[in-house]
């Protein structure tokens, strides 16, 4: 059940049109027996493939798979085979075993299997390695493997496997020891080469098959992500590594691809062809453009990603133009800007651009205001970057999310880089301590003893102790109204419709004007134009006026709105309930607002009084700004005492 709950419910099917979906919603605790019955029928099929015991007439069909092509950012094809949902249920289940297992001897030169956060680690244990080692007469090569995971030889793999983990030997052979055919349209292509990207063996199978050759390289730094590796060191000790390299994982069917790799000498500028024979076509990239794995190394190149990360956040927010207010907002405070690019603030000192990450901001504060129609100020952008629960609406400033990611990511990675750079530089402390510092700078009010490089800081830990502090300045700079909305917008579950998903079939998707209307009253923006109300009154550009006018049309809508969710939700659960009901008074010569028409408890009908009091109303303002929800809690007593 677990192996099936991990697996992505959006993965594609393979030949049979069976979805890990499906097996998810199939075994779920709603199908009762019937669901049970199907798990124990799984386990036993798991158990059968990982003993080795498909049949052959069915193995064609349970390590068959559809192949289908994917174009790689610099040209090529990627392709993808997608195979039996149930033939990657069980190799997930030997996956997770193998992968604990080996996890150990693979690091710290493999990180891509089996290593928590291996790519942010590389990336950061090449940074120190760098800056330990600036205007040495040191270099630095990436190198890449052509088309490696569909090249690799399968004897290597199945030699490796029956050496290092012989338990998991009777599955693999039997997905890899014969030919295997992959589907294309109405065409067969036998599979005789490599292992397959799709299957959750895959790239474990790929690094046991590398990792004899690599752990016999001997430069200073040699680190690998899968099939893309990184060796530093002198001249001479990362030529003779490459010598070593090119003719042993030839050996194994793979091919370093020269024009693919690049060196960088920390020193300036030297002949390619004179210092790495093997690699005659690698380009001499500058350290101040070196990137490794999509982060930048350098300082100087940061604001070139950022640039990039820019332009990809203006394209995503381009295409929501159109699509509904409600669901432009959900998407772009999940999808675009922050969430996009946490991989790369968490890899890289972003927040030394701070001009770079101010463009993304701004372009997402433009197309906040675009998108609900509302016009932000300066605080009622700050509010809105913060966390729902905090009162904002989730959608994050790349500046506020910076540090917290940078600070985590090498917190949390400093063992494993003190293990790959123990002879060539030092753990992360020289790029921990500064943004520790910058961190303590922009909080002071922050205590230290909770943050400090000694620890492992959670990001989230460190992004919640910022958020509170931004709120905690808001607060000390509003008036009693706007401190009365910031404390109430803080209380649990008043953000959850922004958590909700916009389906309009579920009767979530809300209509423009009422995305409008929510997101300015929450963040306290003008909702319109100050003017004289019918009922004589002024209101302001707030609208709170409307929240308690008794000549407002909102009134009854809205408190019938709450009856009814009241009057659906005991009907789901099965107690039918009956609104306004006839016959009771309860003293005042006002009828209760509903009572259910069968025993709720011990023999007793439930009774309710539904009321919706305006939290900035004149009697009430003053007590909610110093205390949330003052309002509902001294209604609540008067309808007790009713």
């Amino acid at each position: 059940m677990a192996a099936i709950q991990s697996m992505p419910p959006g993965s594609s099917a393979g030949l049979d049109g069976i979805r890990p979906l499906h097996l998810r919603q199939l075994t779920s605790k709603i199908n009762a027996e019937a669901g049970v019955s199907l798990l124990t029928a799984l386990t036993a099929l798991c158990r059968r493939a990982i003993s080795g015991r498909i049949p052959d007439p069915a193995r064609n069909a349970f390590f068959g798979a559809s192949l289908i092509a994917i174009r790689k950012k610099q040209g090529g094809l990627r392709p993808i085979a997608i195979g039996s949902s149930y033939r990657r249920l069980a190799s997930k289940l030997v996956v997770k075993r193998m992968a604990t297992s080996l996890a150990s001897q693979l690091a710290p030169t493999q990180l891509g299997v089996g290593t928590p956060l291996g790519c942010e680690t590389a990336v950061h244990a090449v940074r120190s390695y760098v800056s330990s080692h600036y205007c040495s007469d040191q270099v630095l090569v990436k190198l890449d493997l052509s088309n490696a995971f569909n090249s690799v030889k399968r004897e290597a793999v199945l030699t490796q496997v029956g050496r290092r983990f012989p338990a998991a030997m009777p599955l693999i052979r039997q997905a890899y020891a014969q030919p295997t055919p992959l589907f294309v349209a109405d065409k067969v292509i036998w599979s005789c080469r490599g292992v397959q990207q799709g299957d959750p063996l895959g790239p474990l199978l790929f690094a046991l098959a590398i990792d004899p050759i690599i752990q016999n390289l001997h430069s200073p730094l040699g680190l690998w992500y899968l099939d893309d590796g990184t060796l530093a060191g002198t001249a001479d000790s990362v030529s003779t590594d490459i010598a070593t390299l090119v003719p042993a994982l030839q050996r194994i069917g793979l091919k370093v691809n020269s024009q693919k790799c690049e060196a960088t000498f920390l020193h300036g500028n030297e002949v390619m062809d004179e210092t790495f024979p093997e690699l005659p076509d690698a380009r001499i990239t500058p350290l101040s453009t070196l990137s490794l794995l999509g982060a930048p190394i350098c300082a100087e190149s940061l604001p070139e990603a950022l640039d990039t990360a820019s332009q990809d956040t203006k394209r995503m927010i381009e295409r929501v133009d159109g699509i509904g207010s409600h669901a432009a907002l959900f998407f772009l405070s999940r999808y675009a800007s922050v969430p996009r690019c946490t991989y790369l603030m968490r890899a890289a000192p972003t927040y030394l651009a701070p001009q770079d990450l101010l463009n993304i901001d701004e372009a997402m504060r433009s197309a906040i205001s675009l998108t609900c129609n509302i016009a932000l100020t300066d605080k009622s952008w700050i509010q809105a970057s913060l966390p729902t629960r905090l009162g904002g609406i989730g959608v994050r400033r790349m500046e506020d999310v910076a540090l917290p990611a940078y600070i985590s990511s090498l917190s949390a990675t400093r063992d494993l880089i003190r293990l790959i750079n123990g002879r060539a530089g030092d753990d992360g402390s020289a790029q921990l301590a500064p943004a520790l510092t910058a961190f303590s700078d922009l909080y002071p009010t922050l205590d230290d003893t909770d943050f400090n490089a000694n620890t492992q800081i959670p990001q989230r830990k460190l992004d919640e102790a910022a958020s509170r502090c931004r709120l905690d300045t808001l607060l000390q700079d509003s008036n009693q109204v706007h401190r009365a909305h910031l404390l109430a917008a803080a209380e649990p579950h008043t953000g959850a419709w922004l958590d909700a998903l916009p389906v309009e079939k579920l009767g979530l998707l809300l209509p423009d004007e009422a995305v409008r209307v929510g997101v300015a009253m929450r963040l306290g923006a003008p909702v319109c134009l100050p003017h004289r109300c019918k009922c004589g009154s002024t209101a302001d550009s707030l609208g709170h006026h409307h929240l308690s006018c008794c000549r407002d049309p909102g009134r009854l809508p809205r408190h019938a709105a709450i009856n009814d969710i009241l009057r659906r939700g005991l009907a789901a659960a099965g107690v039918p309930a009956l609104l306004e009901p006839r016959g009771l008074d309860r003293g005042d010569g006002r009828r209760p607002d509903g009572v259910t028409l069968t025993p709720f408890s011990i023999g007793r009908s439930l009774l309710w009084d539904a009321t919706c009091t305006n939290t900035f109303g004149a009697t009430h303002v003053t007590d909610c700004a110093i205390s949330p929800g003052a309002a509902a809690r001294a209604a609540e007593q008067r309808k007790r005492t009713r």
